[in-house]
């Protein structure tokens, strides 16, 4: 299972990643106009992949390591 949890970590690091960049341009891109608090919420969901996948990146390290 601890192969699992860290492939899981694994890609949820990569679309967090993904998410941060593109909308940290698009952010930066369309900061004078009104549509940037679309892409600030697609930043706090990049935030929260990028946290689910440390978490579960975790937890494959520990359940290898016992």
């Amino acid at each position: 299972m601890s192969g699992l949890d860290k492939a899981k970590g694994i890609v949820f690091l990569i679309i967090g990643v993904s998410l941060a960049i593109v909308a940290t341009y698009f952010i930066l891109k369309e900061l004078i106009e009104n549509q940037a608090i679309v892409y600030i919420f697609m930043l706090g969901t990049a935030i929260l992949f990028l946290y689910l996948g440390k978490n579960y990146w975790k937890k494959g390290k520990r359940k290898k390591n016992k």
